[in-house]
């Protein structure tokens, strides 16, 4: 009996060894930590396709759009796009955008080199198909293995190189990242495997402007987080109050106007700022006109874009014509200096 139990107490001691060693490989990630704190920054390796001309030559259009990875409804949802599902969910991303000819698009959730989006470089990919010469881009994930969604291995999300990207029309300059805290209440392992939520941001001069771009992506899950890194973001803004800023991304979050939670209301309450679709026009054309999430059947609005006193919104709406390229819908706003 005690020969056995001591068999036993072993084999559950290797059992937990290779356990512990297949986490600390799988979470571990395949760049240093330099490497992964840096992003980069790049302009197109070649001439992009000429832009159409802007009608206004004053005004600019941005865009900010959680592109999912390109994966489509699929996201999430415990299995993958096929091959052929995730070429065409580019090719629609790409044609819903080149429709308004942005000059700075914001995105979230893009792959640079990930298993579940065939290694493909999507920032490279969107740039070129939208002749935006300039990207800064920020890691949010570089794990060799993510056991993400649940189920079987096969339709695990396997490699991830994943994060967030600004590209643009303009040459873009002074980047920064600040990491948000992950939530607390999740298992240590949990995290581990969990992405970075970032605030990414750069610089551009336009027409002799210097205007500060804010990409974020506030945590999806835990109100209790999302609400504290909404108060890290807000409390950032204030040092560019006498500069042209726009803040924009996914922010998990609804309007204060249909929430309790103060996680937009926080952002509001920065002084100055202002919200690309007001209450007055949600309410006059019907909030459904702007809800963002999900793509199939749109039910929240949780993408916003916010600026500042020294820019001036001419036009704002929600880009239906991108479909389930992602699962989110991309939010446009055309916007004057004042």
């Amino acid at each position: 009996m005690k020969k056995f139990v001591i068999r036993m107490v072993a084999l559950l001691a290797t059992h937990l060894l290779l356990l512990g060693v297949c986490i600390f490989w799988a979470s571990r990630s395949f760049m240093t930590w330099d490497e992964y704190a840096a992003g980069f920054t790049r302009q197109l390796p070649k001439t992009p396709p000429s832009p159409m001309p802007a009608a206004n030559p004053q005004r600019h259009t941005i865009v900010t759009y959680n592109v999912g990875y390109a994966s489509g409804l699929t996201n999430n949802s415990g299995s993958n796009a096929s091959k052929e599902e995730y070429a065409q969910n580019i090719q629609t991303i790409i044609t819903a955008l080149g429709k308004v000819n942005p000059d700075i698009v914001a995105m979230q959730e893009v792959d640079f080199d990930s298993a579940r989006s065939y290694g493909q470089d999507q920032p490279l990919l969107f740039s070129e198909g939208l002749g935006l010469t300039y990207r800064a881009c920020e890691y949010t994930w570089a794990l060799n293995y993510v056991p993400f969604p649940y189920g079987l291995p096969s339709h695990n999300f396997g490699r991830i190189l994943s994060g967030q990207c600004i590209a643009s029309r303009y040459p873009l300059e002074k980047f920064s990242k600040v990491t948000m805290p992950k939530p607390e209440e999740n298992p240590f392992w949990y995290n581990l495997f969990y992405l970075d939520r970032i605030i990414q941001m750069a610089e551009i001069t336009i027409d002799s402007h210097r205007l500060v771009i804010v990409n974020v992506h506030l945590e999806a899950y835990k109100r209790k987080t999302r609400e504290a890194q909404a108060a890290i973001v807000a409390a950032m803004l204030g040092d560019y109050a006498d500069r042209p800023l726009i803040l924009l991304g996914d922010f998990n979050a609804r309007p204060p106007w249909q929430t309790d939670e103060p996680t937009i209301a926080t952002i509001l309450a920065v002084p100055g700022m202002h919200k690309e679709i007001p209450k007055e026009t949600y309410e006059a054309e019907g909030e459904r006109t702007f809800y963002t999430s999900n793509s199939g059947h749109p039910t929240k609005t949780i993408d916003h874009i916010f600026y500042n006193d020294k820019i001036k919104c001419i036009n704002a709406k929600v880009l239906k014509d991108a479909g389930t390229g992602s699962d989110h819908l991309p939010v446009m706003m055309e916007f004057e200096f004042n």
